[in-house]
């Protein structure tokens, strides 16, 4: 288990929260062209991007604001709606689970693109331990 607890910390800083709104949204800090040659976008190219996926970004208050945001929404959603698994590569299906549910049993139904469905039951307790958040107070 990972004992590092995440956490939302603000940034120190415009560049920094722009470069770590850039992450969280998949922009490349570099990239290679097809010549080979080097390129570092520049702020105003991130800015546009983010600010075509709809994230504000006119100061480090919005920024930072959008990240805390994010980093809510990706631990208060149970699952991914969608695994993709196969024969050679069997389904992992992570679970973001809220302390205060750490004793109950998980229930689920699973269902496979072919229509076929499958009821599992586990202890919450039983599953392993991958990473803990604590936002929001929780």
């Amino acid at each position: 288990m990972n004992d590092s607890v995440v956490r939302f910390q603000p940034s120190s800083s415009y560049d920094e929260a722009l470069a770590r709104a850039g992450a969280a949204w998949g922009i490349e800090a570099e990239y290679w062209d097809i010549w080979g040659k080097h390129h570092v976008p520049s702020a105003e190219a991130r800015q546009a991007v983010l600010r075509s996926l709809g994230v504000p970004c006119e100061t480090r208050e919005q920024l930072d604001q959008a990240l805390e945001e994010r980093l809510w929404l990706e631990w208060a959603t149970p699952t991914t709606a969608t695994v993709v698994a196969s024969d050679s590569r069997p389904a992992q299906l992570a679970l973001n689970v809220p302390e205060e549910f750490s004793g109950g049993v998980l229930h689920a139904e699973l269902t496979w693109e072919n229509g076929e469905s499958a009821a599992v039951s586990a202890p919450v307790a039983s599953l392993p331990l991958l990473k803990n958040a604590e936002l929001r107070g929780r």
